[in-house]
Order: C-alpha cells, then structure tokens, then sequence
C-alpha cells in the first residue's frame, strides 16, 4: 500500500480534489505545482512511495516527463504515474508512454482507478 504521494499539477482546484481523494484513502498528499516546488519537496526530506506528475505542466513550464526524469536522476526509487488531458498521440504524451515503467492515466482519473494505483 502507498502511504507518501507526491502529486505534480499546475491546476490548482485538480491537486486539491486529488489530496482530499487520497487523504480519504488513509495516504498522505504533498501537492506541488511546478518542478521547482517538486525540487523543493524532495530537497526537504520528503519520503515518497509514488509520484503522480501531470505530463503538461503549462507553456514554458517544465514538463511532467522532464520531472519524472530528474526524480530518477536524483535515485527516487518509488513509483510513478502520469496524468493527461492530451490525446496519447500528443508529443508529450508519447515521450511518458516510452518510460515503460510507468502508466499514463487518462484525466479525469476516477475515484476508483486513483484507489487502485495507490493500493
């Protein structure tokens, strides 16, 4: 079971339903926004089970790929799953699908699919 999510996401409203889903689930949420916050969460300590990264983080932002790819440069050794609202021919997409290690969820994520990636 997973106990520490890191959840990445530029839209505020989505990181807050997603934390109050988990927290009901009995996991704790960290919920940052950019991967310079993701950079601080992970430099302050935090242990972390699973990283659920948003793949599009905004125009000139750091994607979510370019964060999953700095979590295993720094050793992360926990799981990690993508969110998308793009199509799965979307670039962005394309790259997070040939990670291989990961799954890609397609946003909205259902209450239900959320409780099975984290148990």
């Amino acid at each position: 079971m997973t106990h520490n999510v890191l959840f990445l996401d530029d839209d505020q409203d989505l990181r807050e339903v997603i934390a109050e889903l988990l927290q009901s689930f009995g996991v704790s949420c960290r919920t940052v926004s950019s991967l310079p916050e993701l950079r601080n969460a992970m430099d302050s300590g935090g242990a972390y089970d699973l990283a659920i990264l948003d793949i599009n983080l905004g125009p000139d932002s750091a994607t979510g790929v370019d964060a999953y790819r700095w979590l295993r440069e720094i050793g992360f050794g926990g799981r990690v799953a993508f969110l998308t609202g793009h199509a799965r021919t979307d670039p962005m997409v394309q790259d997070a699908l040939r990670m291989g290690e990961v799954k890609v969820y397609d946003k909205p994520i259902s209450a239900a699919a959320l409780k099975v990636l984290v148990s």
